[in-house]
């Protein structure tokens, strides 16, 4: 069963089944699957980053965007500081 649903959890879970099937054409194919996924999450948070660290071109919107949504968040607990 899948820790949780994210795309690794669900990977991981398929992987491990394959393996103790020894199905090395399906664990090939996973493998690659994975390998896809971690390059876009690698992209992503690269993109992240230099947003953050306000590089990007449209950093300093994105970024106020981000703020007002996190302030007007209904889940927002400000009694709480961490």
């Amino acid at each position: 069963m899948a820790n949780c649903n994210c795309e690794f959890c669900v990977l991981g879970e398929k992987i491990e089944d394959t393996i103790a099937s020894k199905d090395v054409d399906r664990l090939i194919s996973l493998v690659r699957e994975l390998q896809n996924e971690l390059l876009y999450t690698s992209d992503d948070l690269d993109h992240l980053k230099v947003i953050m660290d306000g590089s990007w071109p449209s950093a300093v919107e994105q970024l106020e965007k981000a703020l007002e949504k996190a302030k007007n968040h209904p889940n927002r607990d400000v009694s709480t500081p961490f």
